[in-house]
């Protein structure tokens, strides 16, 4: 997949393309929540504002990580494939897409980060 790559402070991933967007979790946030044992997403086709939360990831050290927007933007569809396969999102946690998403305002994509950007926030978490 190609695209403009993207991070968010909270761990996910953005593959930005034009107007749409493949979101998925970091391989930081599955090392700190476990091996997932399941992805729950909300309704289809709901619009969604950016900071609001559309889903969450469960893992086996009974963590769950809060899946929040990182812009505006309308869930187009889910990877219901990866989703009831928690094993291969394990297996591939950054080529593993949860939601893609039509971005309705470009506005709340500045407070993504950059690999380098997301690399110096995980450094400063170690501390």
């Amino acid at each position: 997949m190609s695209g403009i790559l993207k991070y968010t402070s909270n761990h996910l991933w953005l593959l930005i393309k034009k107007d749409h967007a493949f979101v998925g979790i970091t391989a930081y946030a599955k090392k700190q929540i476990g091996a997932i044992t399941s992805v729950n997403i909300y309704t289809n086709e709901l619009v969604l504002l950016q900071h609001a939360e559309f889903g969450y990831v469960e893992g086996n050290n009974e963590k769950i990580m809060e899946l929040i927007m990182p812009f505006n933007g309308k869930i187009v569809r889910t990877n219901i494939d990866w989703l009831g396969d928690t094993q291969r999102i394990n297996c591939a946690t950054h080529m593993a897409w949860i939601v893609y998403f039509k971005i309705t305002d470009k506005e709340g994509l500045k407070d993504s980060i950059t690999a380098y950007g997301y690399k110096k926030l995980l450094n400063n978490k170690t501390e």
